[in-house]
């Protein structure tokens, strides 16, 4: 008699597709943090930033699962990729763009047992849905101070800053770059220009 074929392993489950984006599955028995990435997970900033860290905690943190969905379009498709997430069961959703804020906050109201950190927005519900932002206003007022005296050394008393979006963290951040100039140049100007967008290379 023929002796039946062995059994193939299980094939690990695939990630769901929802609307185009590729939603990871959950980790059963352990934490499972989800990331909705503005850009591609190796852009060289912003978002890197954040999969670094997230590559940290997989690493470092005993019972955690990470996953994440890169390249959401802020709107419609962030609002479809956080809830896509929170029904897979994902115990903690972080969203990386500021766009992201509206949908994350609906998102939290539907599933009151998800918590949802929003990067960099300013609102929150007290409970499951909060912001957080670094504080990188130092940086930049540093970076200003060091324009500026080089500016003031080069005898040129005019100075560039190109932002993204006109939103309270990049105004924040400006107005840090420019009060540095400030303090080493005070007869300096500073040119800002708004390019409207996070990534396009």
């Amino acid at each position: 008699a023929e002796e039946p074929a062995a059994e193939e392993p299980a094939a690990e489950e695939p990630a769901a597709e929802e609307g185009g984006y590729q939603i990871p599955a959950i980790e059963e028995g352990k934490y499972n943090v989800g990331f909705v990435y503005v850009g591609p997970h190796d852009d060289g900033g912003w978002t890197q930033a954040h999969d670094v860290g997230r590559m940290y905690v997989e690493a470092n943190v005993a019972d955690v699962h990470t996953a994440y969905v890169e390249n959401v379009a802020e709107g419609a498709d962030a609002e479809q990729v956080i809830r896509s997430l929170a029904r897979k069961g994902f115990d903690v959703i972080f969203t990386t763009s500021f766009g992201y804020m509206d949908a994350s906050e609906l998102v939290a109201d539907e599933f009151p047992d998800v918590d949802i950190i929003h990067l960099t927005g300013y609102k929150a519900n007290g409970e499951n849905f909060g912001n957080l932002m670094g504080a990188m206003e130092d940086m930049k007022y540093l970076a200003g101070m060091l324009a500026g005296s080089r500016a003031k050394m080069d005898g040129n008393p005019k100075l560039g800053y190109i932002a993204t979006f006109p939103i309270p963290e990049e105004l924040r951040l400006g107005n840090a770059f420019a009060l540095g100039v400030q303090q080493t140049c005070p007869e300096c100007t500073v040119d800002v220009r708004w390019i409207f967008t996070w990534h396009d290379p």
